[in-house]
């Protein structure tokens, strides 16, 4: 599961930097840290496997994404923002907090969504999370 955020297209048809809109997956980047050592993982996303994340103005959006079996599923959810922090609430009232940023470039937009974790034994989990809008 993962989420989209803001839509919008100026006059000149250049993505907008806003979160409100539709979002499609791109990729993830993944950073384990036990003590002084990381992992990497670098996940690419199939062009017929990528989420759709769609975040409306009201605070509400939908998740299509696909399971860990590979098959399509649907999410709704809420979300805030405040600054470049975001409250994302699934509809089974899982909350999760993110940074986010959005950078536009030429005619594509990007939104990473980081989440930060660390389990009780001190590893610590990095998710960088990359969609795109053009």
């Amino acid at each position: 599961m993962l989420m989209s955020v803001i839509f919008g297209c100026s006059k000149d048809d250049s993505p907008s930097d806003s979160l409100v809109g539709e979002w499609i997956g791109n990729d993830v980047y993944a950073i384990t840290t036990r003590g002084d050592s990381k992992s990497h993982e670098s996940i690419v996303f199939a062009k017929e496997k990528r989420s759709k994340i769609v975040f409306n103005a009201d605070g509400t959006g939908v998740d299509d994404y696909f399971d860990e079996a590979g098959e399509p599923a649907q999410e709704k959810f809420t979300y805030t923002v405040s600054g470049n922090q975001m409250t994302f609430t699934s509809s089974d009232g899982e909350v999760i907090n993110f940074t986010v940023s959005i950078s536009v470039y030429q005619s594509i937009a990007r939104l990473t969504a980081v989440r930060k974790e660390e389990e009780p034994n001190g590893v610590q989990h990095e998710n960088r999370l990359h969609y795109i809008r053009r």
